[in-house]
């Protein structure tokens, strides 16, 4: 035991004389504690002090008007709301001082909101169901922990958008099928939307099937007028020939009369459908199939063209007086 303590002393003499090596010794002995003090202080509570992690928040919104005039903006009310939330220090700024901030590390995080946010929020249905979104931006060298608060943050307000974006889709859905708050309070709600959108599925289904039978008559009509306009060229020296000779059975510019007002009727019919057509179109708004029905519009007013030529054509042929005294 004597031994022990001679070693044990010589060396801690040896030590003090050796000032290096002293303080190495004490490196050893507290940092690792101080390591531990630090690291544990700073996860002790890492939601405590979100408020002093900067996010920055754009809008670029340019709102969306609906058809009384009325100009809604959800980008602004977006805003409106991070203003009153305290939990994250939102900044509200510019697109390109967000972007500039992220970058030079002034701010953790930025989001900014489209051009055509309220277009899609509150125009869903036109643009087959387009989503409102937003572009993120993140500095993850600043401060790898804080990614995380700030993706957290950043999926929260998206969610938030998701829910609005949402509620106004069902809002146009009870607008359009006129679903009041009484009828809503009577029955189940889910099942009075379900019945409502399987309402307007079988309308949208009626009206494409209308809108394929008229494209499909449509085109067989386009292409009689077309073989009667090339052969009208023809006609009124055929006419002149066999008047004589014809005169004695069926009258020819008789014919030709009763020719002229099938093809009014002919035009009248197609401007008619087209009006009708027109109306399907707006009724169906709500359909991806919204292009289709206006390529049949634009077929059928094509096709009243070569019918206004072949009334032209028919006005130049010569009165049953003409004929018959030319016979």
């Amino acid at each position: 035991m004597k031994t022990i303590k001679k070693i044990f002393f010589s060396d801690m003499n040896a030590l003090i004389r050796n000032f290096y090596v002293l303080v190495i010794t004490i490196g050893l002995c507290f940092l690792p504690a101080l390591y531990a003090w630090f690291n544990i202080y700073s996860n002790w509570d890492p939601y405590g002090s979100t408020n002093n992690i900067k996010i920055a928040v754009a809008s670029d919104d340019a709102g969306y008007t609906d058809t009384s005039g009325k100009k809604t903006t959800a980008g602004d009310s977006i805003l409106e709301n991070l203003k009153n939330n305290k939990s994250i220090h939102w900044v509200i700024t510019s697109a390109d001082k967000a972007k500039e901030g992220v970058y030079s590390g002034d701010y953790y995080a930025a989001v900014v909101l489209p051009k055509d946010f309220s277009e899609c929020m509150y125009n869903g249905f036109m643009q087959g169901l387009k989503r409102p979104e937003v572009t993120y931006y993140e500095n993850e060298k600043k401060n790898s922990v804080a990614t995380k608060i700030t993706d957290t943050a950043v999926s929260t307000l998206q969610n938030n958008i998701n829910q609005m974006y949402i509620s106004v889709l069902v809002n146009k859905v009870f607008e359009r099928e006129n679903v009041t708050a009484a009828e809503i309070q009577e029955g189940n709600t889910l099942s009075t939307l379900q019945e409502k959108v399987t309402h307007i599925s079988d309308n949208l289904t009626g009206y494409a099937e209308t809108v394929n039978a008229l494209t499909s008559a449509n085109e067989r009509l386009s292409g009689s007028i077309d073989d009667a306009i090339s052969d009208l060229d023809r006609f009124p020296q055929t006419v002149r020939e066999k008047a004589s000779e014809h005169q004695s059975r069926v009258p020819v510019a008789s014919f030709a009369d009763n020719l002229r007002n099938k093809a009014k009727n002919i035009s009248i019919s197609l401007s008619s459908v087209a009006e009708h057509l027109n109306k399907v179109q707006i009724a169906t708004k709500l359909s991806v199939k919204a292009d289709q029905y206006r390529k049949a519009l634009s077929q059928l007013e094509k096709a009243v063209q070569p019918v206004n030529e072949l009334l032209n054509a028919l006005s130049q042929l010569p009165s049953d007086s003409a004929l018959r005294a030319k016979a």
